[in-house]
């Protein structure tokens, strides 16, 4: 079953009871009925419509439906979410140009139940319509999406050609890729119906597309497609690192598309790429521009999520180069340094059963552009990449049967700190590398328009110059589409990164691009500040996660409970509180303050509350003292393991001024840990200082 036609798909009536919304397609195969009692939905033969919302000539309430966002409840209802209004967006897939539609409208029809499920106070109300604000400018922001009729967008080309060529249609509901799909929490009552024309994946990204050339004889163009997860989705300080489920923040799947038609022949390249947060668990808080990114989980208990999600994208990927352009030096240095670590473990234990197709490989661009110059350290970095792009290749499709088709063989997953400047820049970089050997591909297969033999000759065409011109100006805007997503501002560095880097810039120039960056470094900071809570409610509104409760999921999340370990029986738990006065507990007397084995065996979770655990100064009102938090770390565990000679693994630590919480778990216990949450909150001096709070973890 197609799951788009083109705009409208249908029409949505209200029937004059107020009872149920009616959803007739522009097919009419079946009709969708919409209970606004119940909240049921179910699928009717076309013959009831006139029964449920009357002749033809008597229809007044109703609506053209271009996609189904689907029903999203809030504290005081349920809608029905529609895409009342589209546009068409130029875009690239194998059969040449064509279009997708990005929404420009969307409506909520509501459902005004009469459960008791739903209260009617005027807080709920009050809530409900906000949330009903936001999620209604996050859909119309420009940057949603949904295929017309024959365009799978959720799929790369090569997943889509995969699959006709193994007698499957690429358009079926179930072999969408769900990461892409926003919607598919909203849709499950939908999809419980039964599928049908209602079934519209939805995708945030970017769709870009230009010609590159136009003659007589045919066209050269090149497109993008950025797919953005909605796995572990959030804004900036919201969701970062990787989650328990292997998936990773601001993960998106960017495909590089290269067409070329000449007298009836196409050919189509395309080149996909992956970016995504450094996949172990770390945040950043509080309230400076840039905080230090702090990991939050150790080593031990990080490793079973970087497994998960390294299985995964080599499943769907297939080998991988992980390029780590994380900062060797500085604020970044502890982050980089673990992703190393934790890499290095993984493939190390590979090893001895089943090798991973897994490179690893770390540069450091800040670095490297300081000591040399923006395009000299992309150089450098393209040269250690080279033998692996040349591995992985690209995808081949035609429609001439001489020319053999061919898959790309392997991804590069790029990361940063946020995956957005230093990321964007070397993943241009890597695809106007493998547009030049996307043209020769051209050239030799005979499709297309102009000559490009001197490109075959090591030569340069006008042709190959305004591609490379197109593929800046297209990364670019990618780059400032997905920044936009991420933390509400454009990317940092004007345009791709790469031509405005090739030489030094004047003073006068280095002056404006200084002025520039800082207006959008204040921008960001407002942005996070002040805006992104309201675009993270927008978020977890579409994709039915309710933060109000424990371990909240998605309701349609990829992957259903993951094989941690359960614990069977009863749980030893020892919960300590010590107020240690300014004064540094010695190993001695936590050993003696730790020890229960007259209890029996060793517990399993070991929770501890250290209060005045520094002295209360301005000093330290001001700024943490890590060093002697960790020091304690340091001591408890050895007292514990000089107990019940084992190492206990580290869950959390958390600190607010004098207060310390610390949890760890026995090493048999670490494979049921998951989901760990912890912070703190302050309520001194209004809420501006730590002398007065609390520090949770759950």
């Amino acid at each position: 079953t197609a799951l788009a036609m083109a705009p409208p798909l249908g029409r949505v009536y209200a029937t004059a009871d107020a009872r149920a919304y009616v959803f007739v397609p522009k097919d009419r195969r079946q009709i969708l009925v919409f209970s606004r009692t119940d909240g049921g939905v179910r699928a009717a033969p076309t013959a009831e419509l006139d029964s449920l919302v009357g002749p033809s000539n008597s229809r007044t309430k109703s609506c053209a439906v271009h996609a189904f966002v689907g029903i999203i409840t809030y504290p005081d209802d349920r809608s029905l979410v529609i895409v009342s209004d589209s546009e068409p967006r130029t875009s690239l897939y194998n059969e040449g140009v064509g279009s997708v539609r990005v929404i420009t409208k969307a409506g909520f029809l509501p459902f005004k139940s009469s459960s008791t499920s739903f209260v009617s106070d005027g807080a709920a109300v009050s809530a409900g319509a906000k949330m009903r604000s936001q999620l209604k400018d996050f859909l119309e922001g420009g940057d949603f999406f949904f295929g017309e009729e024959g365009w799978p967008l959720t799929l790369t080309l090569q997943r889509a050609a995969s699959l006709r060529a193994a007698g499957a249609d690429p358009l079926a509901w179930d072999l969408q890729d769900r990461r892409f799909v926003w919607n598919r929490a909203a849709l499950s009552s939908l999809e419980a119906a039964g599928v049908g024309a209602w079934l519209t994946p939805i995708m945030q990204g970017a769709v870009l597309c230009e010609q590159v050339s136009t003659t007589a004889n045919g066209v050269i163009a090149v497109g993008i497609v950025a797919r953005r997860s909605c796995d572990h989705a959030g804004t900036r300080f919201k969701a970062r690192g990787v989650n328990d489920d292997g998936a990773c923040a601001n993960f998106v799947e960017i495909e590089q598309i290269l067409y070329s038609e000449h007298g009836g022949r196409r050919c189509t390249c395309s080149l996909v790429q992956t970016r995504g947060s450094a996949p172990l668990f770390w945040e950043q808080r509080g309230k400076q521009v840039n905080p230090k990114p702090r990991l939050n989980r150790s080593m031990q208990l990080a490793l079973p999520a970087l497994r998960r999600h390294l299985d995964k994208h080599l499943q769907q990927y297939g080998p991988t180069l992980i390029l780590s352009l994380l900062e060797q030096r500085g604020d970044e240095t502890d982050l980089a340094q673990a992703l190393k670590t934790a890499l290095a473990t993984v493939l190390r234990d590979a090893a001895q059963t089943k090798p991973l197709a897994l490179r690893f490989v770390a540069f450091d661009l800040h670095a490297h552009t300081k000591s040399t110059s923006r395009i000299e350290a992309i150089r450098a970095v393209l040269g250690q990449l080279a033998p692996h792009l040349a591995a992985h290749g690209f995808t081949l499709l035609s429609n001439v049967g001489a020319i053999a088709p061919e898959e790309q063989r392997g991804v590069v997953r790029t990361n940063c700190l946020d995956c957005l400047n230093r990321t964007n820049m070397v993943q241009a970089a890597i695809g106007l590398r493998v547009a030049g050997e996307q043209l020769k591909a051209l050239h030799v297969a005979g499709v297309s328009p102009v000559d490009l033999r001197s490109i075959e000759a090591g030569g340069g065409t006008g042709v190959e110059k305004a591609l490379q011109e197109a593929l800046q100006r297209l990364w670019s805007e990618t780059g400032n589409v997905v920044s936009v997503q991420y933390t509400g501002t454009a990317n940092l560095s004007r345009g791709s990164g790469i031509a405005e880097g090739s030489g030094r810039k004047g003073i006068v120039e280095r002056s404006m691009g200084f002025v520039e960056k800082s207006v959008k470094i204040a921008n960001r900071y407002m942005q996070e500040q002040f805006l992104e809570d309201a675009r993270q409610s927008a978020t977890e509104s579409l994709l039915g996660i309710d933060r109000r409760l424990p371990r909240s999921r998605s309701a349609a999340s990829s992957s259903s409970v993951h094989d941690a370990e359960a614990l069977d029986g009863s749980i030893r738990i020892f919960a300590g509180t010590w107020n240690v006065n300014g004064k540094p507990a010695s190993e001695a007397d936590l050993a003696a303050w730790l020890d229960c084995t007259s209890a029996g065996e060793a517990p399993e979770v070991v929770a501890l509350g250290f209060q005045e655990f520094v002295d209360l100064n301005a000093q330290n009102l001001l700024r943490e003292d890590a060093g002697k938090r960790r020091e304690c770390q340091v001591r408890v565990e050895s007292a514990l393991k000089r107990i019940y000679g084992e190492s206990f693994v580290l869950v959390m630590s958390e600190q607010l001024v004098g207060l310390l919480l610390l949890v760890l778990v026995r090493p048999s216990a670490a494979s049921a840990v998951t989901h760990v949450f912890a912070d703190s909150v302050k309520t001194g001096f209004g809420g501006a200082a730590g002398n007065k709070g609390a520090v949770a973890a759950r």
